[in-house]
């Protein structure tokens, strides 16, 4: 019996990489326009920032490709990437609607909106990491050798266990 080959998690965290790269390219443009940036040392630091996370969910896509006949876990896989999606997503939800109209008034708000902030990357970086240790548990599932198929009593052949 062939097994089901799961591409659901490759399909969607290579749309989503996609469309990473290209959010990434016009940030880039837009950054790279301003002239404190350039004239820096902050543009190789902006370039490793803006093009890390498109190289590791890349190469996380790949690692799907690799292991797409053996990847019996499919909600792991799902979780794996809906909660790494999620936390891009919120992520940039917060920083582009709701830290703007914040509205800093005086020092008591400036220093609200930098623990708000921080708050929001611990939030971040937790998703992360739940996400990676169900990529991790995919990984040691699908390194798993599987169990031997036994045959029903009586049906067992002498010579199963000669190796030619």
């Amino acid at each position: 019996m062939k097994r089901k080959i799961f591409l659901g998690s490759f399909w969607l965290l290579l749309a989503f990489g996609t469309l990473q790269v290209i959010a990434d390219v016009i940030s880039w443009q837009e950054y790279y326009t301003i002239p404190v940036i350039r004239q820096s040392g902050m543009l190789l630091r902006l370039a490793m920032r803006l093009f890390m996370w498109p190289a590791i969910i890349f190469a996380e896509v790949l690692i799907y490709w690799l292991i797409r006949r053996r990847n019996r876990y499919h909600a792991l896989s799902w979780a794996h990437a809906g909660i790494l999606i999620a936390a891009f997503l919120i992520l940039a939800f917060a920083s582009a609607f709701l830290i703007p109209h914040r509205g800093i008034r005086d020092t008591e708000s400036r220093i609200d909106d930098r623990i708000y902030r921080q708050e929001l990357q611990y939030f971040f970086w937790a998703m992360v990491a739940i996400a990676h240790i169900a990529f991790l548990a995919v990984l040691a599932n699908c390194a798993r050798k599987d169990e031997p198929v036994t045959s029903p009593a009586g049906t067992e052949n002498l010579l199963d266990d000669i190796e030619i």
